[in-house]
């Protein structure tokens, strides 16, 4: 007992020295970071470059320091790093055929005779960064002690020995596989600790030999879409990564199998059996293969999906004398995905976020390694011909599917390693949160700390890590934990105040120099513009907050507002849903200005493109207008439908404004001109463009492209004349494919239509809406956005991203309303019971258009603003040509 008081006497004398001690070192090291942050070297983060040259700290990172950059970050963006393009790398490769002997013979290139060597120097260039090539020392050192296991057919096998030869400038591994079968391998880096394995599951989940010769000749295997595969779900339990993969297996005949009985098959030419596509089957055992992974209670690991890799068969299939023999990269803008290469990728991603948001309830870790873009830009690195069995009088296929070593699946694994660095920043971060509930953080502290990791869509593959933020950052929580810890007495927590706000200040002071330092050199330019070096607003991240003077208008000031969203008309009650303007995190948006937005388009047009929402936005800037000028309707001049193809005339300004209702901006039938019927089922002519708005629109100088809503109905796909299949249509013997595929087509045959077009010189600019429920808007930290608006937001992006580049290029200006989660954050603003059919007298339930006035208002803000750096832009281009 005595023993007990002593040891609880001692805690509570020493505790405030220890903690007074921590945190004093902790902030003389934060202090000393400002200035030593140039020299730091090891590139563990996806951080902006330094200006000075990184220190090694290994041999191998002395030797290899110019190919081991830190990854910059553009200012204002993130980076994606599996979007860019492959640029020259004469450093590469590095390895051979004969300093690595874990090379399969299949693709052992060189070995038989592939004469270039080009398809070897080549390296992966993000756009907007860099991607460091892998350094076996680092990979090695953040593996320590752990293990990692890829699952899937012969492309894992591929990486996995990519991998091997790649390590191999630091050691190699020995074999310590559990059998002698070559499909199931094990190997030990003894010095690390380290254990690499490979699992063959060629369709991952269970399958079987059905006849060795069946009746196409290529194999009949039968599938059993709903069990696991044993073989590797019963192994990988104790693995610390799984990275998964499968897709070209399921190209071959097979039989599917569901309880035990034969639910279809894929051209297995048996009687009486039922084609359910080669996606069904691809589909059902990747939903097998994640449930497989978030039953396995003892699972901690991280499970990385490696996305789909396309071949690059020419003039025939892989069975048919089809080869590859391009000797050069495709540049982005020559190929894209599409066919069966793009179905099997968007079920991949489908039943990926599926899994990560099921496994998520158990603790489970989704990524996703999407190589898929890289790879299809590599028609080169392929074996071809130039790979063999050991035994060379076996004749092979050419092999436009797997990879020469070395090769571009090299790339793969740089991929895999930075995504094990952000690994670790996660796991930190993970045990700052947890180890905050001792100290109790609160939930705004948390928030701060995640903003660090800045992702791309659903990933978490680029992270923007400024050093001023991160010190301000520590510091705040520092006072936290003097304000809330109370095993601190009084006396002891002022003081340990005042020391902080010391150190703070002498922290900050180098920070300040670094900030304030100027070039003398450097001219300003002859009007206010942003330099590069200057903070940047991104006026789409904010949030909502009261605006008392709101609304710019009424429904009695402005008459033009139709019935359908004409709240007050119709009795809502509440008007505080008006009264709210978006406030930019880091700058301001300046309110709508009625007559700078008429002189900026006088002697122009501008067209809303799309569904009912940008009809909506349309009818909200008529009203903004009003306070300057009212337009003539002059519809009828141009379409006998004057509900769904407006026009409007500002004759003081000679500007025309117009709505072409195109709710799926390609050709469409099958939809009642006046019916909205859920049920209605409509044909969509996914390569064909939409005439009634691609006829006009080269006159328009600008066009906002709205769409979404229109792609959850029950549609029919058609290209090249032909059905290629439906989206909940459950009509028997038509194929099953996304909505999200019809709506990646439908924008791009909407852009390519744009790109097309002789006359037109404007400008492109799109948006998207929201919900509905309640009376007020939602915080950052309420608002959590739903997969499928996720999903449409990253195709429109992807898109966009593509045609704004084909732009450029021939002077067409395509920029980002990005407005999604703005809007969504809105759920009060809907018309909901108080507003009625443009069709008859009744009421509409309506959360997805806005009331006018309302949220949408602010969409016009953005828009105003968008024209407003366009005119900059311009005069800046113009200025530098003059100079």
């Amino acid at each position: 007992m005595k023993l007990h008081a002593m040891e609880a006497s001692g805690r509570n004398h020493f505790q405030p020295k220890i903690v007074l001690v921590i945190i004093f070192v902790t902030l003389v090291v934060l202090t000393v970071i400002p200035v030593l942050y140039p020299l730091i070297g090891y590139p563990l983060y996806v951080s902006k470059a330094s200006s000075s040259r990184p220190l090694p700290t290994t041999a191998y990172e002395s030797q290899q320091s110019e190919s081991l950059p830190s990854i910059k970050i553009s200012e204002g963006e993130d980076c994606d790093i599996f979007l860019g393009e492959w640029v020259p790398n004469h450093a590469a490769p590095y390895y051979t055929n004969t300093t690595c002997w874990a090379i399969h013979e299949h693709q052992n290139c060189m070995k038989y005779g592939r004469p270039d060597t080009e398809f070897m120097k080549w390296k992966w260039k993000p756009d907007g960064c860099e991607l460091p090539v892998l350094n076996p020392a680092q990979f090695l050192e953040i593996v320590r002690g752990k293990s990692l296991a890829f699952v899937g057919d012969s492309l894992g096998r591929n990486q996995m020995q990519s991998l091997i030869c790649l390590l191999s400038r630091i050691e190699y591994p020995i074999d310590v596989s559990y059998t002698s079968d070559e499909r199931f391998k094990r190997w030990k880096y003894t010095s690390y600790n380290f254990t690499l394995a490979y699992f063959s599951s060629t369709y991952l989940v269970k399958s079987k030999e059905r006849d060795d010769n069946g009746p196409t000749h290529t194999g009949l295997f039968n599938l059993y879409l709903d069990e696991f595969d044993e073989q590797w779900t019963t192994q990988i339990e104790g693995f610390d990564y799984v990275i998964i993969n499968g897709g070209h297996w399921f190209y071959r005949p097979s039989v599917f199998y569901e309880n035990h009985q034969i639910v279809g098959c894929h051209y297995c030419l048996i009687d009486n059996v039922k084609d359910l596509t080669k996606f069904y089957g691809y589909r059902k055992a990747f939903r097998t293969a994640f449930r497989a992974i978030n039953s396995l209670e003892n699972f901690k690991g991280v499970t990385f999906l490696r996305t789909f890799a396309p071949p690059h068969f020419e003039n025939g299939l892989w069975n048919e004398g089809g080869n590859c023999v391009r000797t050069k990269p495709f540049r982005s803008k020559e190929i894209a995905l599409d066919g069966d290469n793009l179905e099997f990728y968007m079920i991949q991603i489908e039943e990926f976020k599926r899994a990560q948001k099921e496994g998520r309830k158990k603790g489970k870790k989704y990524r996703l390694m999407d190589t898929t873009h890289a790879s299809l830009l590599r028609p080169d690195g392929h074996p071809s011909r130039y790979g063999h069995w050991p035994n060379e009088n076996v004749t092979l296929y050419n092999d436009c599917v797997h990879w020469c070593l070395p090769g571009p699946i090299d790339n793969w694994n740089d991929f895999l390693l930075q995504m094990l660095k952000m690994e670790g920043i996660r796991s930190h971060q993970e045990r700052l949160i947890s180890g905050g509930k001792r100290m109790r953080f609160n939930r705004v502290q948390i928030t701060i700390t995640n903003q660090l990791v800045k992702t791309h869509c659903s990933s978490m593959f680029s992270i923007k890590f400024p050093p001023t933020f991160f010190l301000h950052t520590m510091n705040f929580q520092l006072i936290q934990f003097f304000t809330m810890e109370k095993t601190l007495d009084k006396t002891v927590s002022i003081k340990a105040f005042l020391l902080t706000l010391s150190l703070i200040f002498i922290s900050s002071i180098p920070l300040s120099l670094l900030k304030t330092s100027h070039s003398r050199f450097s001219l300003p330019l002859p009007f206010p513009f942003p330099s590069s070096s200057e903070k940047k607003c991104d006026v789409f991240t904010g949030k909502w907050v009261p605006y008392p003077q709101g609304p710019y208008y009424s429904n009695e000031t402005c008459r033009l507002i139709v019935d359908q969203q004409n709240c007050i008309k119709f009795g809502r009650p509440d008007t505080e849903f008006m009264k709210w303007r978006w406030k930019p995190h880091d700058c301001e948006l300046p309110l709508f200005d009625a007559a700078q937005f008429l002189e900026i388009v006088r002697g122009k047009s501008m067209a809303f493109v799309g569904d009912s929402v940008g009809r909506n936005q349309m009818e909200s800037l008529v009203c903004l207008l009003a306070h300057e000028a009212y337009p003539l309707d002059i519809s009828r001049n141009s379409s006998a439908d004057v509900n769904y193809f407006k026009r409007w005339f500002f004759a003081d300004y000679n500007f025309t404004l117009a709505a072409f209702w195109s709710p799926f901006l390609v050709k469409s039938g099958g939809a009642h001109i006046n019916g909205h019927s859920i049920n209605g089922l409509i044909s969509l002519y996914l390569d064909e463009p939409d005439e009634a708005w691609t006829n006009e629109i080269d006159k328009f100088d600008y066009v906002i492209v709205s769409v979404g809503q229109w792609f959850f109905r029950p549609l029919l796909f058609y290209e090249a004349g032909r059905l290629l299949g439906c989206h909940i249509c459950n009509q028997k013997n038509i194929t099953s494919v996304s909505k999200y595929y019809a709506y990646k087509m439908a924008f791009r045959t909407a852009f390519r239509t744009l790109l097309s077009l002789k006359n037109y010189t404007g400008n492109g600019d799109w948006d998207k809406g929201g919900n509905c429920p309640r009376t007020k808007p939602f915080t950052s930290n309420e608002m959590k956005l739903q997969e499928f608006n996720k999903e449409f937001y990253q195709v429109q992006v992807e898109e966009l991203r593509e045609a704004k580049e084909k732009g450029k290029k021939i002077g067409l200006t395509f920029d980002l309303m990005n407005t999604t989660e703005i809007m969504w954050m809105r759920p009060d603003g809907h018309p909901n019971g108080y507003g009625h059919s443009m069709i008859k007298n009744a009421s509409v339930y309506d959360c997805v258009h806005w009331c006018l006035p309302g949220p949408i208002d602010t969409l016009n803000e953005f828009l105003l603003y968008l024209m407003k750096k366009d005119v900059l832009l311009q005069l800046k281009a113009k200025l530098m040509r003059n100079a």
